[in-house]
């Protein structure tokens, strides 16, 4: 993609933010218990650099991790970055307002529907 389409892309997606604000906020209110605050959002250019950048890894884990619902995945998560920062991508709306940076605890019991 060159840079003009790169950034008429960017441009689309930022218009499309404006249409799916509210809803994001709301889950990202629902998932987090706190209150959204603007500042936690990175920029779409700094939401793709990371995306593109985790893409390019290999991870390689022989630990083999049996969840069978919601709520054993988000204590496996929490477990694991427990007092770390996280970044959190709610359905197809973070490709629009981009990554949501959260350092508190989340809800293990989100409803998804």
């Amino acid at each position: 993609m060159s840079v003009s389409e790169y950034k008429r892309a960017l441009l689309y997606r930022k218009a499309q933010a404006n249409v799916c604000k509210n809803d994001y906020f709301n889950k990202i209110q629902s998932f987090t218990n706190d209150t959204v605050v603007g500042g936690n959002f990175l920029t779409l250019e700094e939401t793709d650099n990371i995306i593109n950048s985790l893409k390019d890894k290999k991870i390689n884990s022989k630990i083999k991790v049996e969840i069978d619902s919601y709520q054993q995945l988000v204590e496996f998560i929490k477990e694991k970055v427990a007092g770390l920062s996280s970044y959190l991508l709610i359905d197809e709306e973070w490709k629009f307002c981009g990554m949501y940076k959260i350092s508190s605890e989340f809800s293990s019991d989100y409803n998804f529907d």
